[in-house]
Formats: structure tokens, sequence, C-alpha cells
């Protein structure tokens, strides 16, 4: 079963290096390696050229000690250029070949001084090789995660068992009047070699490597001298054990392979992929059936051996079966916690999307700010300028009727540009019913038509809270109420009522829907992250727990009634803000005139005219003077034919041939040194700009009031003529 890299990762993490899979040998290691093989070579030469037994056994010695030598001298060697991943394994493949060659030296003494026990000194460190190899060859799972080293751990033990099985299955049929310790040292040498090559592979199955020909070297080297020891130990049984023989030869050789399989892999980090990876998988996954079959091939095919072959091969077998089901749980449980894994990157990856929709939503929502704003400037301008007329009763209530209006969809807007940049919260005075009705209002048009919204939300309330973000919280509950209806139709109720029952004064916000209903397991798991009732790639199971946390911020709480069957009630319940903190109501415009140095002008800079003629009317309305430049051209020019003419300059943001920036900084190089005012329907930081104040859109005349009141004061005709 074939995973994407990004969960692999999470269930087992891969120390990181800078590794190739094969690293040529020095020039020092290649001179090392080139002399040990030709003196290992001229002493094999040697045992086929003399006749004298003692000189063939001596020469037999010389090769095996110059090719375990040599082997040894250019695994040391490589250490000194070892990746940090290589060293640790490669040290200790070293310390089995530093075995090896003492056990050679001591066994040369041995033949030198004509005493030769069994077993004897050289026999200590023989035995040793395979162990020291079969640590060395675990060292590579270095970085990997606990419980696959666990099943890397539990896969050698089985191939251990079925190798001593296969041994004993062969040793002791011949063992004669050997003893039992005998017996065992001589099935260690073979057994451990080969279990150490066994577990090379598994340890590239499982980390999913790519064979390499260093690689190959190594596996081969093990698995070489695993098998030259079990024949050497079977001649030895069978007494044909000879002087000058091919087997004598092999040993020196493919020691020598070894050691360059050692020197030059670097253990590659390169993973396997597409159909080597399925087939690696296949593989790794299928060693605890492969072993318990083993096991069951052996014990079928042991009737027939002698009682104490058949209860050795039986209880190793048995230790066979009982690794394969510890195997076979850690597999288990490795399936386990990947299908957590997996379950857990498909939330992160939906969570990605939905961030990515609410940066695309942003975006969209910044390019139509402008031309919205624009418009909503011009009705809120023209709206306040009828207001301050005198008008008949009815049209007056009209007037008033469409600048509340244009407040209110100013505050709507400024809202939706705020969730969809998920600014930082600004806590205000915010006027529940109003904010419920617009939840109301936005879900009508979202929701299905045969999806029916009621509202109850005539009472006032206000509370110190982030207007956007309890927009959120009530908009997630409308949908998820929505949500429970599924098909069929329905009703959501939002009702705003007071809650006596908390100690503190507080509004209680109730959105109640006649679906499905939950259950008490259901309600108890509601506001946990990542749960969810909904199908796959319906939901991510974060929208209540954040609509929770947001709720709690703001000092509240949300309760939850509901029964299969009979509906679910969300109740928010929100403190009340003090008595002084209250929304405030709109004021009428306020358009007394300003007094001004009637030579002093305000440049206003628009493509639009609508919004160009607004500003200077309004600007003329507070007694001050105003030009109006429909381009950024035209402006440059009126201000290079004399700076000082402009104590204010009001320029929009988005214009078709340059920006507002691009204008103020161009104005400056011009020698203009009055205020610069943008004026934008979006968000915008002063600081490193040549602006000195922002205008946001759409404004009122009081806005544009205190502008002038707040420059008038800090920029006087002296200082503009510095």
């Amino acid at each position: 079963m074939s995973h994407g890299r990004d969960v692999k990762d999470l269930l087992s993490p891969v120390t990181q290096t800078s590794a190739t899979s094969w690293l040529p040998p020095s020039p020092a290691e290649r001179w090392v390696l080139g002399l040990g093989t030709f003196v290992t070579t001229l002493a094999v030469a040697m045992t086929r050229i003399l006749d004298d037994i003692r000189l063939v056994r001596f020469c037999d010695n010389v090769h095996w000690t110059s090719a375990y030598g040599t082997a040894l001298a250019v695994v040391l060697l490589s250490l000194r250029r070892a990746s940090d991943g290589a060293r640790i394994p490669r040290t200790w493949f070293a310390l089995s070949l530093g075995s090896l060659f003492i056990g050679q030296i001591l066994w040369d003494i041995q033949v030198l001084l004509a005493w030769n026990p069994f077993p004897g000194p050289s026999d200590a460190f023989f035995v040793s090789v395979g162990p020291l190899a079969i640590v060395a060859t675990f060292k590579l799972t270095t970085g990997q995660a606990s419980a696959r080293r666990a099943a890397i751990f539990l896969d050698g033990a089985g191939f251990l068992l079925c190798l001593l099985a296969l041994t004993l299955a062969m040793y002791l049929p011949r063992r004669g009047n050997m003893d039992t310790f005998t017996l065992w040292v001589l099935s260690a040498y073979p057994t451990a070699l080969l279990t150490a090559a066994s577990l090379f592979v598994v340890v590239a199955l499982e980390l999913r490597r790519r064979i390499t020909a260093s690689m190959a070297l190594l596996f081969l080297g093990l698995l070489g001298h695993g098998l030259l020891w079990m024949a050497w130990n079977l001649a030895t049984l069978e007494g044909r054990l000879g002087d000058g023989i091919f087997l004598n030869y092999l040993f020196s050789y493919v020691t020598l392979l070894l050691g360059v399989g050692v020197a030059t892999c670097e253990f590659s980090s390169d993973d396997v992929t597409g159909r080597t990876e399925r087939a690696y998988a296949f593989l790794s996954r299928s060693l605890p059936l492969g072993l318990v079959t083993a096991a069951a091939i052996a014990v079928a095919f042991g009737t027939d051996l002698a009682a104490p072959v058949r209860l050795a091969v039986n209880l190793s077998m048995g230790g066979v079966i009982l690794v394969a089901v510890l195997r076979q749980s850690l597999l288990l449980g490795d399936r386990e916690r990947l299908l957590i894994a997996e379950e857990e990157n498909r939330i992160l990856a939906e969570r990605l999307a939905q961030s990515q929709r609410l940066e695309s939503l942003g975006t969209l929502a910044s390019g139509i700010a402008h031309d919205f704003n624009n418009v909503l400037t011009s009705i809120l301008g023209h709206s306040e300028l009828l207001v301050s007329e005198q008008l008949s009763p009815s049209a007056q209530e009209s007037a008033d009727g469409v600048r509340s209006a244009s407040l209110r969809a100013r505050d709507v807007i400024r809202r939706i540009l705020a969730f969809s940049r998920q600014d930082t919260a600004v806590t205000e005075p915010v006027e529940v019913s109003a904010l419920v009705r617009e939840v109301a209002a936005l879900l009508r048009a979202a929701l299905p038509p045969h999806h029916n919204i009621a509202l109850k939300a005539d009472a006032r309330f206000t509370v110190m809270a982030s207007a956007a973000e309890i927009h959120q919280v009530l908009m997630n509950l409308g949908t998820n109420a929505s949500h429970a209806f599924g098909e069929r139709g329905g009703q959501i109720t939002f009702k705003v009522t007071s809650n006596p029952s908390r100690p503190e004064p507080s509004v209680e916000i109730a959105v109640q829907d006649d679906g499905l209903g939950m259950d008490k397991q259901t309600i108890d798991r509601i506001f946990e992250p990542f749960f969810t009732t909904k199908g796959r790639g319906e939901g991510t199971g974060l929208g209540l727990s954040v609509a929770h946390g947001l709720v709690t911020k703001h000092g509240g709480v949300i309760e939850v009634e509901s029964a299969p069957g009979k509906g679910t009630t969300m109740r928010v319940v929100l403190p009340l803000a003090p008595a002084h903190e209250q929304v405030p109501t709109p004021s009428p415009p306020l358009l007394t005139p300003l007094h001004h140095t009637p030579e002093r002008e305000i440049l206003v800079i628009d493509d639009e005219p609508a919004i160009s003629r607004l500003l200077e009317r309004i600007l003329r309305r507070l007694g001050q003077t105003a030009i109006r430049a429909s381009s950024p051209e035209i402006a440059i020019d009126l201000v290079s034919m004399d700076p000082a003419r402009f104590w204010l300059i009001i320029t929009d943001m988005s214009m078709p041939t340059m920006t507002g920036l691009e204008v103020a900084r161009t104005l400056r190089t011009h020698g203009y040194r009055g205020a610069l005012v943008l004026s934008s329907g979006t968000d915008f930081t002063l600081s490193g700009t040549p602006f000195d104040d922002v205008l946001p859109k759409p404004y009122e005349a009081a806005t544009i009031r205190e502008l002038l009141l707040r420059h008038s004061q800090e920029k006087t005709p002296s200082s503009q003529e510095e």
C-alpha cells in the first residue's frame, strides 16, 4: 500500500543528511586495498603451488590474515570521510571486522604453537563477528520512529530463530560426541551472520531504501560469510576440512568484498517510489506470514527427525510464531497510526484549502471594495448634503433614512472585509439586534429558499465585542442549523432576549432549528476540534470549536439544548456593555463653515467625477476652496506650477495611470510640503509613506470636518514657504 510522503514523514521521521549512496574510496584506501588484495592473492597462489602441508597451512593463514586486516584497515580509513548518518553503523561494522581480525591473529598464534583447542581463544572473537554485524545493521534505523524500529527488531528476531532452527537441523544429526556448548558455538557462527544479512534486507524494505551497488556488496559480504561458516562447520562435523581448499579462499575474498561494501556505502536516504515502493511495502508486510509459513513447514517436515533435533526445531519455530504474532500486532498498530495520520493530513489539507478560500475572498473583497465604496460614498455624501437642506418633513425623513441605511451598509462592508482578512479583532460597542438582523439578511440570500428564517430581535441590547467575530459565530450557528434540515425544509429562528440567569446583566441570542436534533453523546463532543457528524468532504469539524472559543473570549458562554427528532437550540450568552458604552446614535451631518485663508486651496484628485464633485461640494459647504483634478497628471502639473498653492491634497488610491502612493511621492519630489491625505476604501498603513493622514471611504461630513481641523492647525502658510 503506497502512502504520500507527508503521511510517511509523520510516522517515521528520517534523520536528514547530505549523504549519497556511493562514496568512492580515497587514494589511501585504494592503496591499502590494492596491496592487501595482492598479498592475499599471492598467498592463495602459493597454496596451489606448494606441496608441503605445513607451508600450505601457513599460506592459508597468511591470506586470511591479509584479507581480514585489509578489510579492517579500509573501513577504519573510511571513517574519516563518513557522513553523520553512516559513521555510527560503519563504526560497528569496523568492530565486527576488528573482531574477525583479532580472532585470526589468535588463530595464527595457536597454529604456531601447535595448540588448537575448540572452542579456543580465537573462537571467542570469531563468534562475536555476527552479533556485532547485527548491531551495526540495526544502527541503520537510528532516527526512525520507535514503532518502526520495534518492527524491524522483531523481524530480525524471527529470522534469527528460523536460521537457528535450520542450523540445528543440519548440525544435530552430525554432532557425534560433541558437547552441547561446542555445538552452540558452532551454530552461533552462521546463524548470527545470516541474521545480519536478513536484517539488512528488512531495514532496506522497511525504510524504503533504494538498493545501490555498495549496499549490494555489503549484503553479499554478510550473506557470503554466513554461508561459508555454515559450510565450514559442516565440514568440521563431517571430518572433511582440509588445508588449501577452495572454501578457505572464499573466506578471504568475501571479507575483502564486505570491507569494500562497508567503506563505500553511505546508506542511501533515497526512497523508492511508485511500483517499487508498493513491492517493498508488500514484502515487508508479508514477513510475519512468511515466518509463520516457514515455521509450519519446518514442523511438518521435522516429524522424521531424531527426537533432539525435532525438539530443537519445534522450540525455535514456536518462538518464530510468537515473534510473528507480536510483529503482526505492531503492523496493526502501525496501520491504525497511519489511518489517524492520514485523517489528520486530510483535515489539515481541508483547513489549508479553507484558509486559501478565505485569502481569495479577502483579495476579491479588497478588489471590489474600491468600486463599492465609491458608490456608497456618493450615496452617503449626497444624503448628508440633502439632510442639511431645508426639506419638508416627509422629504427629511426619507433623506435621514437614506443616510442611516448608508451608514449601516458601510458597517456591513467593513465587517465583511475584516472577516475575510482575519484581522485582529477590535472591541467596540455593538448593537446586538442590528447585528442579528444583518446575519439573518445574509443567510436568507445564501440558504436554500425552503429554509425559512424568522426574527425576534426588537429589543435593543449593547455588548462590548468584535462585531466581525460575533457575526462569524452567528453565521456559523445559522449555517449549522440549515445543515440539520438536509434536503427537506425547515425554519431557523433568531431570538434576542435578556438572560436573567447570569450573575451580571447579559443578553441571550438563541438560534433555534426544527431539524433532526442530537443525542447526548453528540452534544458532549460538538465543541471538540475536528469532531463532525457530516460526511467526508462536507466539513472540517472546526466551526463550533472556533465559535466556542470566540464566545468564551468575549466572556460569554454557548448553551446547547437538543434531543433526537426535536431540533436544536444554541444560546449565545454575552455580558451587556456598561451604560456609558453604548452604540452612538448617528448625529446629523455637521456642515458649518470653517475659517480658512482664501488664497489657500485644497486639491482633490480622483478619477471618479461623482466622488470628486461630491468631495468638492462638501469642502465648499465647510467654507473651503476646492479644486478638482480628474487625473494624477493634471494634479502634478498644477502642483509643479505652484507648490505652495494648496495647503491640503486629498487623493484617491486606485486610479488607472498611477496609484495614490505614486502620486504622493511625485508631488513631494516637485516641492509640495503641505498635508497629503489618502482617500481609500481599504485599510492603509501610513508608516513609511509620504501621507500624513487617511480619509476612509465611505466618509461622513463630520469626518472631513475633523480632518480639516486637524491639519489646519498643523499646516500654516509660514511652514509652507520654508
